[in-house]
């Protein structure tokens, strides 16, 4: 039996999966270790996935692995330096799935990986003009149309969605940008800036170490006056995002991801509100929905992409 191999790597976890026609036989978890490079990384991941082939008897048929930064899927090469992994570069990928297991390799933008498993697997079923967020520690975008990816010359187009600005009285991003979506409305952002807000030290998540979205919106629900203004401002800055978005690629649907959907009851409707309230698009109403495959969409999604080599 064979099995095609899946990798996404986070920015906390790296996660790896064996997955036949479409179905998520196994994965597994494991640090991203930011201390190390991606050449350290790699023995490491190849020995995670060999035991997973072991555990099932079974061989695989391609890689594929979802980068969080640009990458020119075509030549097979990261382009940006990221944060984590700041040898990606020049680490010979093709190479090592090569050398480890002579399948064919293929490698895409975190982003676009998740939205091709939410099309294929998730809720982007059945539509071909799909745009994808992921809001979490920062905020990733990838766009889709007519079934196809869309990339650009530079490979940016559709993934930069997180760094449209939203407020031109922001502060700085550390894209560099003024007031980005990103710089608004992301993990890193709060954990930055929080201190600095007025009335922290009298709020309750002034006891809060390692402040997420889940802190706010929990103390929004209390009362808490600092959270309420924070989760508000999210929300806003979320849905002024997703209206840049809809204005540049016009999509017949929009997924949200990441594990702040666990409130989606209340993310969803407010922006569906803001759509409506400044949307040009008035007939034909936007779908707005919350991703499905929460863990393995970009496993998925690079499954998908390696299938498409072997076709």
């Amino acid at each position: 039996m064979t099995v095609n191999i899946g990798i996404d790597m986070g920015g906390t976890r790296i996660k790896t999966g064996l997955v036949r026609d479409g179905v998520l036989v196994d994965s597994t978890k494991i640090r991203a270790s930011s201390h190390v490079t991606l050449e350290e990384r790699l023995p490491v991941i190849t020995e995670e996935i060999n035991r997973l082939l072991k555990v099932h008897h079974v061989t695989p048929s391609g890689v594929g692995l979802a980068f969080p930064g640009i990458v020119d899927s075509d030549r097979k090469e990261i382009l940006s330096k990221y944060v984590k992994y700041t040898d990606a570069q020049s680490v010979d990928l093709v190479g090592w799935a090569h050398k480890e297991w002579g399948v064919p390799f293929a490698i895409e933008n975190d982003a676009r990986a998740a939205l091709v498993g939410e099309w294929q697997y998730g809720a982007g079923r059945d539509c071909d003009n799909l745009v994808l967020i992921t809001l979490g520690t920062g905020v990733g975008t990838a766009a889709m149309m007519y079934g196809k990816l869309l990339k650009g010359k530079n490979y940016l187009a559709g993934n930069l969605g997180g760094h449209m600005s939203v407020n031109l009285h922001g502060r700085e991003c550390n894209c560099g940008n003024t007031g980005c979506v990103e710089s608004e409305a992301s993990t890193w952002a709060l954990q930055k800036y929080i201190s600095e807000e007025p009335g922290f030290h009298s709020s309750a998540l002034a006891s809060v170490a390692g402040i997420g979205f889940e802190n706010i919106f929990q103390s929004a629900l209390a009362g808490d006056a600092l959270a309420i203004r924070i989760k508000d401002n999210c929300l806003k800055a979320w849905s002024l995002g997703i209206i840049n978005l809809i204005c540049a690629y016009d999509p017949e649907r929009v997924v949200i991801g990441g594990g702040i959907m666990q409130s989606k009851d209340l993310i969803i409707p407010f922006i569906k509100d803001m759509i409506l309230k400044d949307s040009w698009i008035r007939d034909n109403s936007i779908e707005l929905v919350a991703a499905e495959q929460i863990e393995s969409a970009g496993i998925l999604g690079m499954s998908w992409l390696v299938s498409t080599l072997n076709a």
